[in-house]
């Protein structure tokens, strides 16, 4: 089996990222905006026309949900984990999905959240191939 290893973000752009944003929101607007962003992305790929910015967008989506499976956690994840200087941190996605787990009563174990999110990723991918599919 293939062990595959979390990316590695130099310290420089991390450094560098940490000028740009402002310090009292350097994580949170990161997260905003990831939380947002992907959200975004998700309605327009489940209730968009389908056109050549629908195939781009989709382009888009297929990259990050393969990053998210090949390297076990988002990329814009791992940036946040630097800023907050927290490896515990499991991105918006994997705070909604925790907070699910909580409410349902379902004890948190190592990699169930990341389980979950790579397995929404995936069957929301599957719900547009098959919306390219019918719409042909």
């Amino acid at each position: 089996m293939v062990e595959r290893t979390q990316p590695q973000l130099p310290e420089a752009f991390i450094n560098a990222l940490r000028r740009i944003l402002p310090s009292n929101i350097d994580g949170e607007g990161l997260v905003l905006a990831h939380f947002f962003s992907i959200m975004w992305l998700i309605s327009v790929l489940m209730m968009g026309n389908i056109n050549f910015f629908y195939y781009l967008l989709f382009s888009i989506w297929l990259i990050i949900t393969g990053t998210l499976i090949f390297f076990k956690i988002c990329i814009v994840t791992e940036i946040e984990r630097k800023l907050f200087n927290d490896t515990q941190w499991e991105g918006p996605m994997g705070l909604i999905v925790s907070t699910l787990l909580k409410l349902m009563g379902i004890q948190k174990k190592s990699g169930l959240v990341q389980s979950i999110t790579e397995l929404v990723a995936v069957l929301i991918t599957l719900f547009i191939i098959v919306k390219i599919k019918n719409c042909k």
